[in-house]
């Protein structure tokens, strides 16, 4: 077992370009590839007459790839370029630093002299974090409703099953539903604050049971700004306009709210942590949540995913494409000892169980 320090990157897509997307992976000769599906939300074209923001979803496809540092700008300026992502409306990208465990991990090697790094690092921005919300089902659009109407970007929404914590809960356990919506908002950092104090307002994070809000760094990031679904009657789009600002200003510092933080009772508190992420065959979750119990974890997270593989890598159970993934988030002392426990007593074959992702990250509760 090795650990291999690499960049992941997160692409949130159109579903229309799904095809075209993997093709270009395909290219890049991607060795390991994460697909699920999720939804945005849009404002739609409003009538003079409604006082309230009304939003509609789009369908996204979100994928997740691992490569090596030296090859993170040479991705991330294919990915922009191939896919037309400075067009408002195509998808955002970003990148964050991780560790992966896993017996193999190889990437082919790339021609990468096309890389004009001087101009793809003005095109990103990287004072972005990556804010996470996992909530009861059925609650993530009235966040993103509230985010799209303070001017923020449309955050992503995906779904999983919450693992762990309700059967602790006794006869509470009936008023929370395992069905889970996760949230995820690229922002900049110094927006962030305001962002983390609206959403633990609004999901209510002082009752139990009622989410789970975390931060933290990302290296590279290129947002979509398209918020609102295009009237034909304008010449030229509200993003199209954000997206020459932009341009003209070199960076989105200068769309940089200025907002005070909301009035609380309390101050918001953070929590390091580590957030490990368990990717294997169906039916991991249940052995890794098991373990991580019995060490003092109190909840996690279950998502279903598709895997790729483009290049010369192949895991044990390369024969299907199902995948499930396990995160769980713990203190580094809990973190660290389910690491070695995992590495040296389970058998990862028998549990169906080929990588584990870790960073950190930082937790927000009230």
């Amino acid at each position: 077992m090795h650990v291999h320090k690499l960049t992941k990157i997160t692409l949130i897509i159109n579903h229309a370009l799904i095809e075209e997307t993997l093709h270009l992976l395909q290219e890049l000769k991607s060795p390991y590839v994460l697909l699920q599906i999720g939804r945005s939300t849009m404002i739609p074209p409003q009538r003079f007459w409604r006082n309230r923001i009304k939003i509609k979803d789009e369908q996204q496809s979100i994928l997740e790839c691992y490569v090596p540092y030296d090859l993170e700008l040479f991705y991330l300026q294919k990915i922009t370029d191939e896919l037309s992502l400075l067009t408002p409306g195509r998808g955002s990208v970003w990148s964050q630093a991780v560790n992966l465990y896993t017996s193999l991990y190889e990437h082919a090697e790339l021609d990468t002299n096309s890389l004009k790094k001087a101009v793809i690092e003005q095109l990103l921005s990287t004072e972005m974090h990556i804010i996470t919300l996992v909530s009861a089902r059925d609650e993530a659009n009235v966040f993103s409703q509230t985010l799209l109407s303070k001017g923020y970007p449309s955050p992503i929404i995906h779904y999983g099953t919450g693992m762990g914590t309700r059967s602790r809960m006794g006869l509470l356990r009936i008023t929370i539903p395992p069905e889970k919506e996760i949230l995820r908002l690229p922002i900049h950092y110094k927006d962030s604050r305001f962002v983390l104090q609206l959403l633990a307002h609004q999901a209510r994070l002082d009752l139990p049971g009622k989410g789970f809000l975390t931060h933290c760094e990302l290296r590279y990031a290129k947002i979509n700004t398209k918020t609102h679904i295009d009237d034909p009657s304008r010449l030229a789009s509200i993003e199209q306009i954000i997206s020459a600002i932009d341009t003209l200003q070199g960076g989105i510092e200068w769309r940089r709210k200025h907002i005070e933080p909301i009035a609380q009772s309390s101050p918001l508190k953070e929590n390091a942590l580590i957030e490990l992420t368990f990717i294997g065959l169906r039916g991991v979750s249940e052995a890794i949540t098991q373990i991580a119990f019995e060490l003092g974890g109190r909840g996690a997270t279950m998502v279903r995913k598709r895997f790729y593989s483009f290049g010369a890598y192949k895991d044990e159970f390369s024969e299907t494409h199902e995948r499930e993934t396990c995160n769980v988030a713990l203190n580094g002392d809990i973190a660290s000892k389910l690491i070695l426990h995992v590495i040296q007593y389970v058998n990862w074959q028998e549990i169906g169980l080929s990588a584990i992702e870790e960073h950190p990250i930082h937790q927000t509760f009230a």
